[in-house]
């Protein structure tokens, strides 16, 4: 992990390429030093797949909860993740920076209407008065396994930031008129906890467990 942070702090600091940074400056030593680098690198890229790999394999048990996902399914999610993510690299690697914060602020657009509905469930709701032993069970307890009204209002905050994006992979109609200004994450913020608020209060299931 060092070896990936020193990597990466010599690029923000010196805002050059990091090989040939070191090549004028270290001489004959840059080859040694790029290799103990290089090393902390591919470590921590192997961390970054095993917690991908496992993060998807988590979403699949929980689609499948009686299906076991054994080595076969690890190392074939590992390797397809791999090789998504060399094409990405290697795609982006001349415009990285610009593809990066792009993705990054798409990144923020999907975080933030699930952000909304936990927020107004955990505060406006309910309270913060939940049922603990429901997150354990298997069927979702007096939950149920899914809360369609939470993933419709998830679904329309998705929608409703698309014309307000403004981002280095896309600009959104409303974006432009506002002379780029990205307002994706205001809209989807409110209009989401909004829309849940009113589904769930709709159906009374907007109460606190005691």
């Amino acid at each position: 992990m060092l070896g990936s942070f020193v990597a990466m702090l010599i690029g923000v600091v010196t805002g050059a390429d990091v090989a040939a940074v070191l090549g004028r400056e270290l001489g004959w030593l840059a080859a040694p030093v790029l290799g103990v680098l290089s090393l902390g690198i591919i470590i921590a890229n192997a961390m970054n797949l095993y917690c991908g790999a496992l993060s998807s394999i988590t979403v699949f048990h929980t689609l499948a909860p009686h299906r076991h996902f054994g080595r076969g399914w690890r190392v074939a999610i590992s390797v397809v993740l791999l090789c998504v993510a060399t094409v990405l690299a290697v795609g982006m690697a001349g415009q990285f920076d610009k593809a990066y914060a792009g993705f990054l602020q798409l990144l923020m657009a999907i975080m933030v209407p699930w952000s909304a509905i936990n927020l107004v469930d955990y505060y406006v709701l309910r309270h913060g008065n939940y049922d603990l032993p429901s997150f354990f069970a298997a069927d979702g307890g007096v939950y149920g396994r899914f809360n369609m009204r939470a993933m419709l209002s998830y679904i329309f905050g998705l929608i409703v930031q698309v014309p307000f994006l403004a981002n280095e992979l896309y600009m959104g109609p409303f974006a432009q008129a506002f002379g780029g200004a990205d307002l994706s994450w205001v809209f989807g913020l409110a209009l989401t906890g909004l829309v849940y608020v009113v589904a769930m209060r709709a159906t009374g299931r907007g109460k606190t467990t005691d």
